[in-house]
């Protein structure tokens, strides 16, 4: 039996195969293995499994920071479960600090006061209009018509922009008030 031959049988190497395998300088082979358990001895020499070998010895063909902020918790063993939602609590709070990242509740209290003035400007464009110019009642109507469909347009568009949030049941922001959420959910506020 060759040694290529033994190694495919097996799926096992010494040191130096694998160093020829994956292109490494035998010399470094004790440094880079440390830590990985032989499976069996070979002439003397310690035999390691190829597929455990290889994931010590081959570079990492990714971005591991990258690749960390896409991982869940079922990805990492059970002992480090606790530091990833430590780092996920600090990254959130980091980002938040930033101003990269703001609470749900938050985003929903701007958008509904920006609703709100826009509904409230749209309601008084007729009387402007009015105000500058004659306008026929057919005129008027047709204005009217056109303003409540701008709005209606832009709450739907709203409304369906969170229909993948629920609505928060308290004020945990502080930023949230109940016109607030009676705008983005109904699309109609007491003016």
């Amino acid at each position: 039996m060759t040694e290529s031959d033994d190694i495919l049988a097996t799926g096992t190497a010494t040191a130096t195969q694998l160093a020829k395998m994956f292109k490494r300088d035998k010399n470094s082979m004790g440094r880079l293995l440390r830590g990985l358990p032989p499976v069996t001895t070979r002439k003397g020499y310690p035999v390691y499994d190829i597929a455990e070998a290889a994931g010590m010895l081959v570079p990492i063909g990714y971005d591991v920071e990258e690749r960390l902020r896409f991982m869940n918790q079922a990805d990492l063993p059970p002992l480090l479960g606790k530091e990833f939602w430590n780092g996920q609590r600090s990254r959130k709070a980091y980002e938040r600090e930033s101003g990269d990242l703001w609470p749900t509740a938050e985003v929903a209290a701007v958008l509904a006061r920006k609703d709100a003035i826009v509904v409230m400007q749209m309601k008084l464009l007729v009387d402007k209009i009015e105000r500058q110019t004659a306008v026929t009642p057919r005129q008027r109507e047709i204005l009217r018509r056109e303003a409540d469909a701008t709005v209606n347009a832009m709450r739907e568009a709203t409304v369906d922009a969170f229909a993948a949030y629920p609505v928060p049941n308290d004020n945990v922001s502080g930023a949230l008030v109940e016109d607030d959420v009676r705008l983005l959910t109904t699309g109609k506020m007491d003016l």
